[in-house]
Formats: structure tokens, C-alpha cells, sequence
């Protein structure tokens, strides 16, 4: 076998060779020969670095997406103006919005505590430099803030276009802390996670249609939910000047005060009603068979029908009777039913083994089944379960909106889902919990943190959903994706290169979607 360079070449339409220099056999070659040679002939071609691999070592990884990400959310909300101004006769004398960006940073790759995140900022490709008591004097300067940057990140979610304000959803949920201190903010109260021995904060929070926040409230772990719609009401009427809009909430906050505030603020309503409380005459309405109309589902098991009963509810306003007119709209589903059905069996099956073992300590949810004589001996309260039976598949939702069809109502009502997994989101995958902070200010600044990380998670979401991106569009993946945005710095004997991992196709997405260019593969430092 013999070793030749040769060129290719066009001739008359036909492809050619010919023969550049002969080096003879390649058995005659040693190993070093022919690499030397290689490398010769690469030295000749222009703007071709060679890297020895044998003698190349990796002095460390970090990811360059998620602060360019971070940058081009906080431009496109206009934050540095912001903060420009507000601090514009304060004498801060660090980089405040450095902080913030390595703490949202940090909020969507890879959530910890403040301390860690803190050790761990030289994995982010943007040099923040950043120092760990600066980190906790923003918690507080965020805490003074929030109020100013709800409004103004509302003000720009509006011209950006992610605003729709055809109706608003309201909940309340609960953060608890491994604690049983208490001060002005964290307090006991009831648990929405069972975590009745702990002190904790109730936070409710207001979102669009498409789930962009538009704001949120931190009350005293002690407040009754029922209570905190007064201050979203003050946000939307005052701090934003929305003058009408529908209000969708669950059950919690169906007091005669909440809806009596609502309709006096020109909004309207759509809440769940417990139906329980409502006078005899309307349940047995409610329970009668006729006028119920059949509406199709996706289900071919499950069957849906419901009706409209328009009713009066009277409330004490400043001892006066007031009059509030409303629909209701009754539905019955046979798949609710069965659920039901199910929960109570499970609850008597509780019951009956607290009767029999005379175990009282696990009685929570069992006890409403249980009768206790004066010598601690429990029964069971048969007419309470065939009482709670005869409502098994019925639920009743309420509104003002008499315009609205009760096909509409029903689709408004059944997006609260969007709010349930919003709360979910903020504990699981931001972890806004656990908490780390245990003066009000910090942990106040903590949400606000939390506050703005959300919306931007949001926001990709809406940018890659315009992209008709094939990929699924969930935070887990879209932090998958963010995370898979890393860079090898290695030393290759004289120079300094980067080498650029695989974006996965989501995070090529988010690039498209915010305009950013991926990197080459390979560059010099």
C-alpha cells in the first residue's frame, strides 16, 4: 500500500484526480511519521487550531443559557429602568440588580437556599461576583418594593401582550415552616398540607386566563382565606385601575361580604357555593330531577347535566339587609358521583375501625361519622352519611353575570385548575419552599423573588407555545432544557477554549423564541 496527496478536480463536467506527491509505502512510515505529517499538512490550512487531547484538561462547567435568558426576560419587562429609578437618590452601594439576576437565575435552573446559591454563582457564565450579605439586604430592599414592582411588572406585562383581562382568578394557599415561632407573619392556622403544628404564612394570588400573575397577597399564617380577597380586590381596582372584570373563585371565599364588595367595585363574580348552606326550599330544588339539561363531555361514562336557579341571597352590610341577585348553576355528574362516593366510604371505613379498636387518634375526617356517648364509646351516625349520600355528584357554582350562558360559566369555573397548578409551581418547582428566612422582611422578599421568577417561567411558556414548538411545554422540561445550556472551559497546554455541550431541541426553542443566537461550538478564551 502505497500513501499519495492527491486533488480532486473538474474536467469538462467529470471528476478527476491527480497526483500532488507520492511518500511511498506506508509500511516504510513509522506511526510518528505519518502524524507528523498529518499535523504538517492541517498547519497549512488557514484559521485551523489544533488541540492535543491527551494533554487537555477541564477546569470546569458552567452554564451560559440561563443568564442570558435571565437578561433578556428582565429587558424585556424593563427592569433595569425600574430599579434605575427608584433608587435614584439612594446611595446602594452594590450592584442590586446583579443580585436579583443571580437569584432568578439560580430560581429557574436549580432552586436552594440562599446560602448555596451564593457558593455556587460561579457556575453561572455572567461573572456576578456577587456577596452573600448583599444577597440578604435585597430580601429586604424586594420586601419595601413590592407593591411598586406588581404594578409595574402588570403595566408591562400589558404591553407586551400577555395580559388578558376577560377574567381573573383568585385562591389562597398555605406555605408552612419546619417551626413553631411566631411573630407578626408566620402564625398557626389551618394548613391547606395537613402541617397543623407549625407556624405558617397564607399567600393568595391573582392570574389571567392564560396564567400570567397579576399579583399576590401575604397575610399572617392565622387569617381565614375568606378574608384575603379584600386586598386583591384593592389591587385591581386601585393599583391597576381595572374598572370591570370577572372574579373566579373557589368555594373559600363565597361570603355575603366578599360578593357584596365585589358587585359594589363593579366587578362581577363566578364562585363555587357550598351548597349545604343554602336555604331548604333552593336544596330541594337543587336535588329535584326535572329541568336538569344533559351537556355532552368527553367522556362516553361519564354523564353531565345541570340547571339554572335564580336566587336571592340576603347579607348584613353595616346592619343593613342587602339583597344580592345571582344564578345558580347546578350541575350533577356521574363521575363526580363516584368520587364522592368513594371519599365517604373511604371516611366511614375510618369510622368503623375507630369504633371497633378505640383508636381515636387518627379521627381527622372520620369524626363528622361518629357519635360519642358520655363514656367516650363511639357510633356510627348513619343519618350524617345517608344525609352527605344524597349529595354525591352535585355541585353548585354561583354568579352575578346574568348575560353569561351557563355553558360559559361552567368553562370559566373549570379553569380554576390553572390557579391549583400556579400553586404548585411556586412550592414544587421554584420551591418557594422550603424556607430558609426567618425575619417578616426576608421572608417577605423571598415571594417577591418567587413573584417575579413565576411570571418569567410563564412568559417562556407563552413564547414557546407562539413557536408551535412539537416538544412538550412544562417547567420541568423547560428547566431540563435550560440546564442542558452548559460549556467545558478546558486548558489545552497554552490557550484556553470553551467547548459547548448539545442543546436539547426545547432549549433551541427558547433561544428562537427570545431571539438569541446559540453559541459555536468551540471558541477561545
Amino acid at each position: 500500500m502505497y500513501l499519495y496527496l492527491v486533488e480532486g478536480y473538474r474536467d469538462g463536467g467529470k471528476v478527476k484526480q491527480r497526483t500532488i506527491a507520492s511518500f511511498g509505502k506506508v509500511s516504510d512510515l513509522c506511526p510518528d511519521q505519518l502524524k507528523e505529517m498529518g499535523l504538517k499538512l492541517l498547519g497549512l490550512c488557514p484559521n485551523n487550531t489544533l488541540i492535543d487531547l491527551d494533554h487537555t484538561e477541564e477546569l470546569c462547567r458552567k452554564n451560559w443559557g440561563i443568564p442570558q435568558i435571565v437578561d433578556n426576560l428582565w429587558n424585556k419587562f424593563k427592569l433595569s429602568n425600574f430599579f434605575t429609578a427608584v433608587f435614584y437618590k439612594r446611595d446602594i452601594k452594590y450592584d442590586i440588580e446583579s443580585v436579583i439576576k443571580l437569584l432568578l437565575a439560580d430560581r429557574l435552573g436549580a432552586p436552594c437556599s440562599k446560602l448555596k446559591t451564593y457558593e455556587n454563582q460561579n457556575y453561572y457564565d455572567n461573572h456576578y461576583d456577587v456577596e452573600l450579605h448583599n444577597i440578604y439586604k435585597t430580601l429586604n430592599e424586594l420586601c419595601s418594593l413590592k407593591s411598586q414592582i406588581e404594578k409595574h411588572l402588570f403595566e408591562q406585562s400589558k404591553l407586551q401582550s400577555y395580559v388578558n383581562l376577560s377574567a381573573v382568578f383568585f385562591d389562597v394557599t398555605t406555605f408552612h415552616f419546619e417551626s413553631v415561632n411566631q411573630d407578626e407573619l408566620r402564625n398557626f392556622g389551618y394548613s391547606k398540607n395537613a402541617k397543623f403544628n407549625e407556624v405558617q404564612v397564607v399567600l393568595s394570588l391573582l392570574i389571567t386566563e392564560d396564567g400570567i400573575p397579576l399579583g399576590y397577597d401575604l397575610f399572617s399564617g392565622n387569617t381565614y382565606e375568606g378574608h384575603t380577597l379584600s386586598a386583591g380586590i384593592k389591587k385591581l381596582k386601585e393599583q391597576y385601575d381595572i374598572k370591570k372584570v370577572i372574579v373566579v373563585a373557589d368555594r373559600g371565599i363565597n361570603s355575603g361580604a366578599n360578593l357584596h364588595a365585589l358587585i359594589a367595585d363593579g366587578f362581577e363574580y363566578i364562585v363555587g357555593n357550598r351548597f349545604k348552606n343554602l336555604p331548604k326550599k333552593v336544596q330541594n330544588v337543587v336535588l329535584g330531577t326535572e329541568d336538569y339539561v344533559i351537556m355532552n363531555t368527553d367522556s362516553r361514562h361519564d354523564v353531565f347535566k345541570y340547571k339554572i336557579i335564580d336566587h336571592e341571597k340576603e347579607i348584613r352590610i353595616d346592619n343593613k339587609i342587602e339583597v344580592i341577585a345571582s344564578k345558580l348553576i347546578c350541575t350533577w355528574s356521574s363521575k363526580r358521583a363516584a368520587k364522592d362516593r368513594r371519599d365517604r366510604e373511604r371516611l366511614v371505613n375510618k369510622a368503623e375501625y375507630i369504633i371497633k379498636n378505640g383508636d381515636s387518634s387518627k379521627m381527622r375526617g372520620a369524626k363528622k361519622y361518629l357519635l360519642e356517648d358520655n363514656k367516650s364509646n363511639f357510633s356510627l351516625n348513619v343519618k350524617k352519611v345517608e344525609a352527605d349520600a344524597k349529595w354525591d355528584g352535585f355541585y353548585v357554582i354561583e354568579t352575578s353575570d346574568e348575560q353569561l350562558s351557563a355553558e360559559k360559566v361552567l368553562s370559566a369555573y373549570h379553569q380554576l385548575w390553572k390557579i391549583e397548578e400556579s400553586f404548585k409551581l411556586y412550592k414544587s418547582h421554584l420551591e418557594t419552599r422550603p424556607l430558609y428566612h426567618w425575619t417578616p422582611d426576608r421572608i417577605a422578599g423571598h415571594f417577591v423573588l418567587s413573584y417575579i421568577a413565576f411570571l418569567f417561567e410563564r412568559v417562556l411558556e407563552i413564547e414557546l407555545r407562539k413557536t408551535n414548538s412539537e416538544d412538550p411545554i412544562s417547567p420541568s422540561n423547560i428547566r431540563k432544557a435550560l440546564n442542558s445550556m452548559e460549556y467545558s472551559e478546558l486548558n489545552c497546554g497554552s490557550k484556553i477554549y470553551k467547548l459547548f455541550g448539545n442543546i436539547e431541541p426545547l432549549g433551541l426553542k427558547i433561544l428562537e423564541s427570545l431571539k438569541i443566537t446559540p453559541p459555536r461550538k468551540a471558541i477561545s478564551v
